[in-house]
């Protein structure tokens, strides 16, 4: 006999509760980080007919035969289940079965203990209104396709401790998610999540992934500061953070209930986001963020959760700042009193909170209100606490009046394209070198180049100068591209008593690349058989971009050769080993084919398409072969380098 699902009837409400992508995938997600899940995986899938499948996995602790039916179920447990020691899921009874009624007619969870089989368990929308019950679980493996996936994606989870849990839904709903939106909201659904459980994700304790269409796309996601205080994050929507204050114990637990014998305080964080160039409409973050509108207000965060709003801070659209936003996070004394229930969907801020807290900040609010309306530059007020005391912001960022536009220093463009606000330059030093103009190619390296942040107030980054790579700092004429003559001067000038020809083939040779290193000599060979004085300079080993973390294949920092053709055209080349396209077996050591490997490179050569590169490849089997000398001289031939 299966588990009463209780009242039937209200399974039509259900389906209306409001409950889209982003929120049922973050129940579960809640559900799987209750269960002491560090890895979890996300799947979306759309076929040629249009429909759109979904499954969750994670590697939590994972239920027992019993305790699946009461996750899918509204109502109590059997007191041999609510008494249970070893099954702590389930517990709220609405998270997971609203969400499975609002995905789709149906709705599985397949979960599995430590050293136990798998056990399944299904919610059938139309079946429930005939029988009222969630049927019993069963004993029964996972999908062979689904299998296929987490193994496809295993780079990004794995069930690390032989335990976990996996929803499933093979038909969502179009209210859910639908064919025509299919990229947006996958892209909603990162930043999300990215704000969402920011601070688990930052801490790295636990990991989020979304693998889209059976592993063509897998996204890591990132955490996403609800201030938008990454400068990275701003960089990239030509944002940035404006101004940042801190008030500390503004409000207190006592302050609300006098006779509280436990009390804690309240710390609150602004920011002030603004356009990096007034006149650029396109400036903005994803709506998902959502900057520039009237909403914008103040958050509360307890323990690793962004909960709604709490409090409006009535911020107007403005034409150059775009966004204010305001951070709380609170501990567990705060729990009762705000009425915040962890883990839950639902929740409800308590009245005499919100009136308190809004009394508090509304000199603040004023202030803000009056700097985007007048261009007051000048700090916040203190906060009036109890009648008494004052409050002070602590300035974390300091608003600078912008400077009138101007040309950058050197007639140059900056690293990465684009432009500084007021025309200044971003200051990049290191020893012995003069500052940086216009350009920066960093090359023949054998390491990561090493960078640092002297200064956050400024900012200033140094990169260590020594011989793992060389740093030519100089600028390109765009109308004869980097040319072997002014390479060679710049050498001479810096390394007086050095061999640039050893010096670039030995990064090529510490790579153990003997197939780059004949692609090398070969292009010599070409240039000299023309009897050509000037030509493009070929670069191996080239940083095309630096981060701190490659967090996907296609995310590749180092590229095989760099030419800046006449015109600026810019040319990667790539040798491609078999590494590129398959996977080698541990135990046989046989390779075999993968198309996650061959998508990364696919992935990788649009991403550089987009910013203006040209990327061409050649295999490891060309350039062992005979013609291989051939048919270089015609490839340089058809592309223009003479």
């Amino acid at each position: 006999m299966g588990v009463s699902f209780l009242q039937p009837k209200g399974i039509d409400n259900l389906e209306h509760l409001g409950i889209d992508l982003k929120k049922g995938t973050g129940e579960l997600c809640e559900n799987s980080i209750e269960q002491g899940a560090t890895e979890i995986l996300i799947g979306v899938s759309l076929n040629k007919s249009g429909r759109i499948s979904y499954f969750q996995a994670d590697n939590g602790s994972g239920m027992g035969e019993k305790t699946i039916p009461y996750a899918l179920s509204f109502g109590g447990e059997k007191e041999e289940v609510s008494k249970k020691n070893e099954d702590d899921v389930g517990k709220f009874h609405a998270g997971l079965t609203i969400t499975s009624i609002s995905f789709g007619e149906i709705g599985g969870i397949y979960s599995k203990k430590a050293g136990l089989d798998w056990y399944y368990s299904y919610l059938d929308v139309n079946a429930i209104s005939e029988t009222n019950e969630v049927p019993d679980a069963i004993e029964k493996s996972l999908p062979v396709e689904l299998q296929h996936l987490l193994n496809e994606a295993k780079d990004y989870f794995s069930f690390i401790n032989d335990s976990g849990t996996v929803f499933i839904c093979n038909d969502l709903r179009s209210r859910i998610i639908s064919p025509t939106s299919f990229n947006k909201d996958i892209d909603d659904l990162r930043f999300y999540i990215g704000e969402q459980y920011h601070s688990l994700l930052k801490d790295g304790k636990v990991k989020i992934s979304i693998v889209v269409n059976n592993a063509d796309e897998i996204f890591v996601c990132e955490a996403i500061d609800p201030l938008l205080r990454d400068e990275r994050l701003l960089k990239k929507y030509r944002l940035e953070n404006f101004a940042s204050y801190r008030y500390e114990k503004i409000l207190s637990v006592r302050d609300i209930i006098p006779t509280s014998i436990t009390n804690a305080f309240l710390d609150i964080d602004f920011s002030l986001i603004r356009k990096e160039n007034p006149r650029d409409r396109m400036s903005s973050a994803p709506r998902v963020i959502v900057l520039n509108q009237p909403n914008q207000g103040v958050y509360l965060e307890r323990v690793w959760k962004i909960f709604e709003r709490a409090l409006d801070i009535g911020f107007n659209r403005h034409n150059d700042f775009n966004g204010l936003r305001a951070l709380i996070r609170f501990n567990g004394a705060f729990d009762e009193i705000i009425g915040i229930r962890l883990n839950k969907s639902e929740h409800q801020i308590m009245t005499e909170f919100i009136e308190v807290l809004g009394e508090r900040l509304k000199p603040v609010m004023k202030h803000f209100r009056k700097m985007l309306r007048d261009g007051e530059l000048r700090c916040p007020p203190p906060i009036i606490v109890n009648a008494r005391n004052l409050i002070e912001p602590i300035v974390l960022k300091q608003p600078i009046p912008v400077p009138k536009p101007g040309p950058i220093p050197g007639g140059g463009s900056i690293p990465g394209g684009g432009s500084i606000p007021g025309g200044g330059s971003i200051p990049i030093s290191f020893p012995n070198a003069r500052p940086f103009e216009s350009t920066l190619i960093i090359f023949a390296a054998t390491s990561k180049p090493i960078i640092s942040l002297e200064d956050f107030g400024k900012p200033i980054l140094t990169i260590e100068k020594n011989n793992k790579y060389l740093l030519y700092d100089r600028v390109v004429n765009t109308g004869t591209g980097l040319t072997n003559v002014e390479v060679e001067k710049w050498w001479n000038e810096t390394f007086p008593n050095g061999n640039y020809e050893e010096r670039v083939k030995s990064s090529i040779e510490a790579r153990n690349a003997p197939q780059q290193i004949r692609f090398y000599e070969i292009y010599k060979k070409y240039v000299n058989s023309k009897g050509a004085v000037v030509y493009p300079a070929i670069l191996p080993e080239v940083y095309i971009s630096y981060t701190t973390k490659v967090i996907r294949d296609s995310e590749r920092q180092c590229i095989d050769f760099l030419l800046i053709l006449p015109g600026g055209e810019k040319i990667i080349i790539e040798i491609d080993g078999i590494q590129h396209y398959s996977v080698q077996c541990n135990e046989t050591a046989k390779w075999i084919a993968s198309e996650q490997k061959y998508a990364a490179d696919r992935m990788f050569d649009r991403k550089m398409t987009l910013r203006g590169y040209k990327v061409y490849r050649f295999s490891n089997y060309e350039m062992r072969n005979t013609f291989c000398e051939e048919m270089l001289f015609s490839f340089f031939d058809e592309i223009g380098i003479l």
